[in-house]
């Protein structure tokens, strides 16, 4: 039996990735509130900016007074007595009953004093699950909030359009629109000094978040964006740029008594297609599938899908034979193994017939 090493002559990459809604909201602080002149209407508002209903059995609001570090847990507000709240629904949390006077409807909590509620300005407030986990949060813990970007003394601290999105501890300045009297900070998004708000003006914006009904429902699974470029030359060249090169080993069955009979396949004076190695780098493995394709025919998938994010940050082999044991599928990241099943069967049953010279 003798061996020849061929060089594919047409060779295909595809690269998908799935079209996914990037923005999948949830449960989220949209102001915050220390009226100019109303220490009794102080409150914090919540929003369920997702698409499902939010159970707030064991959640809580917690705050980080004044610069410290650590938050005031004693002073924890549970929301578990909220229940569900549904999507696009608000519930207001207030430090004193007179917030029905302020506003003109009841809050759906009354906290009392001292507490996530009734913040002067320069404190930080989250929303916490029952494993004390941070949803959302406002502020920077450790911070004392006078003359920073997220001071609100006298004023309230609106949640911007955009920022649909719980933040799990990680504040932005710029996903919020700040009112206070007075502060010296400087190289905010969109910090409002000297403009303090009485709680007439508040009562104009709560309840009305600009961001309201931004997340849509996903589309239907799929559709997969498919970008397909093929090449016929060595080394592989594609746009846009990716490394890669390939080669098929084949063994030759044919005698004096067969003849060569051209075609791949297991029987007398036929060719096994023994394997094919692709040397490539570049892209996201994960978004690569890797197919050979005879003229005239749909490409024969050898492995799509895998490898993580990593697999092919640096050059790898990857080696497909029918010889082999692993799946890959199960190629997560990192280094590929040392060969894989072709994914749609065996070279040599699925491609048995096939000239080949294509």
């Amino acid at each position: 039996m003798k061996k020849n090493s061929f060089l594919i002559l047409i060779f295909c990459l595809v690269f998908s990735s799935w079209q996914t809604n990037a923005q999948d909201g949830g449960l989220l602080i949209t102001a915050i509130a220390d009226p100019n002149g109303g220490t009794s209407c102080r409150f914090v508002e919540i929003h369920n900016s997702s698409l499902s209903a939010i159970d707030l059995s064991g959640y809580a609001l917690q705050r980080w007074t004044n610069g410290n570090s650590g938050p005031s847990t004693s002073n924890n507000i549970d929301l578990s007595s909220i229940g569900s709240l549904g999507p696009s629904e608000y519930a207001w949390i207030a430090n004193n009953a007179n917030f029905s006077s302020c506003y003109g409807f009841a809050p759906n909590i009354v906290a009392g004093s001292g507490g996530p509620a009734d913040s002067n300005g320069d404190d930080q407030i989250a929303i916490i699950d029952g494993s004390s986990n941070i949803i959302d949060i406002f502020g920077v813990p450790g911070q004392d909030g006078s003359n920073t970007c997220h001071d609100f003394e006298d004023g309230i601290a609106l949640r911007a359009e955009l920022n649909i999105d719980p933040n799990a501890g990680n504040w932005n300045e710029a996903g919020w629109i700040i009112y206070s009297d007075f502060s010296n900070a400087s190289g905010c998004t969109n910090h409002n000094s000297n403009q303090p708000q009485n709680a007439a003006d508040i009562a104009l914006l709560i309840g009305d978040w600009a961001g309201e009904g931004s997340v849509v429902p996903p589309p239907p699974p799929g559709p997969i964006l498919s970008f397909n470029f093929c090449s016929e030359e060595m080394p592989l060249e594609f746009n846009p740029p990716f490394l890669a090169s390939a080669g098929v080993m084949v063994s030759d069955t044919s005698d004096e008594n067969s003849g060569d009979l051209g075609v791949i396949g297991t029987e007398l004076g036929e060719y096994v297609l023994e394997s094919v190695v692709i040397n490539v780098e570049g892209g996201s493995a994960q978004d690569l599938l890797f197919a050979i394709q005879a003229p005239g025919a749909a490409p024969w998938v050898m492995g799509a899908f895998a490898g993580g994010t990593d697999g092919t940050d640096t050059a790898v082999d990857l080696t497909f034979t029918d010889a082999s044991l692993n799946n890959y599928s199960d190629w997560t990241g990192g280094a590929p193994a040392a060969d894989y099943q072709p994914e749609q069967g065996a070279f040599n049953t699925a491609l048995a017939g096939l000239d080949i010279n294509g």
